[in-house]
């Protein structure tokens, strides 16, 4: 459950969650939409199997939905499904924005209106462990600051590649001046807008 009162918050980001997830899902949705913080989510392999009518409802609430590719696939039943196609399936069932990983060609996004790529940053690879956590810690912290969704990809982008140049999920995740200084440095990586 919610912790009661709920704290004052901006955001809630939900990550993979264990059994007892559902009860946490429909307190958070049965919040009045004024008291409701807005919601990122990003689904383990649990929500993704089980399929639970509280997920499923929850995705309609949700502000963004983080995911990679397999996952999508997982979600929508659309196994040889496009990243296009994937992005527009995942939005009809309900989140805002979709933020989708896909390995060596980045990441996609997609807010009902415009889909953006964004490729990977640059790095030495050590280790993919924490990648995607990583990524999605930078876009929304960069969505936190009020920047742009093509801008906030870039963050996470950067984050994502300095992660994996350490052994472990921690080690190599940078503040806010370091992923500023790092974007500064490569004003040629940008993200595409593809529709």
């Amino acid at each position: 459950h919610l912790p009661r009162p709920l704290p004052k918050t901006t955001w809630i980001y939900l990550c993979e969650l264990g059994e007892g997830y559902v009860k946490l899902y429909q307190s958070l949705a049965a919040l009045p939409t004024s008291r409701r913080p807005r919601i990122a989510c990003n689904p383990g392999t649990v929500q993704l199997k089980e399929r639970a009518h509280a997920f499923l409802h929850l995705l309609k609430i949700t502000n963004i939905l983080f995911i990679n590719v397999e996952e999508a696939r997982m979600l929508t039943h659309e196994h040889a499904a496009e990243s296009h196609q994937l992005l527009l399936s995942l939005h009809k069932l309900g989140p805002q924005t979709i933020v989708m990983t896909d390995g060596e060609r980045g990441a996609f996004a997609f807010d009902g209106t415009s889909l953006v790529r964004c490729p990977i940053f640059p790095a030495k690879r050590v280790e993919m462990t924490g990648a995607g956590d990583a990524f999605a810690t930078g876009v929304m912290g960069a969505m936190m600051e009020g920047i742009t969704l093509p801008d906030a990809l870039r963050w996470g982008a950067v984050n994502s590649a300095s992660v994996i140049g350490f052994v472990g999920p921690q080690h190599g995740l940078l503040t806010k001046k370091e992923i500023i200084a790092r974007l500064r440095s490569r004003p040629s990586f940008q993200p595409q807008t593809l529709a």
